[in-house]
């Protein structure tokens, strides 16, 4: 019984006396923590970098328009819709492109000679035009 009250009365007085006791002073961060953050950012965005280079470097040849699935035109009719004229193998057929769905549209008698599909917005290839310009502005072959 004894023990009961000696442990009773050390339960309460125990968060009193913590309640006078000073706080401990918070840490500060220091250099060296501050430091390790900053280096594991770098190191996250160095590989989503890495990552992005080589999803774009090592991506199949198919994707790039060299197999036998190549996208000719595209007109873009909306926000998310469009209208893409593909070529597979000798066949080209036209596709209608939403966000929930691809439908075909039309199956081409005569395939659409590649002089003949243009941009959408009648601009000239990007690439093109770059080299164009780079060329006219410091005269030199790029």
């Amino acid at each position: 019984m004894h023990k009961a009250i000696l442990i009773a009365g050390l339960a309460l007085a125990g968060p009193a006396q913590a309640a006078n006791a000073a706080p401990a002073p918070a840490s500060p961060v220091s250099f060296w923590n501050l430091l390790q953050v900053m280096a594991g950012l770098a190191i996250v965005l160095a590989a989503v970098v890495f990552a992005a280079w080589a999803l774009r470097r090592l991506q199949p040849a198919a994707w790039n328009g060299a197999g036998p699935l190549r996208i000719i035109a595209a007109m873009p009719l909306g926000a998310r819709e469009r209208v893409l004229l593909v070529q597979v193998g000798e066949e080209q057929v036209l596709l209608g492109v939403t966000s929930t769905r691809i439908s075909r549209l039309h199956v081409l008698a005569q395939p659409v000679a590649a002089t003949e599909a243009r941009p959408a917005d009648g601009l000239p290839n990007f690439p093109d035009w770059l080299k164009n310009a780079l060329q006219r502005r410091g005269g030199k072959d790029v």
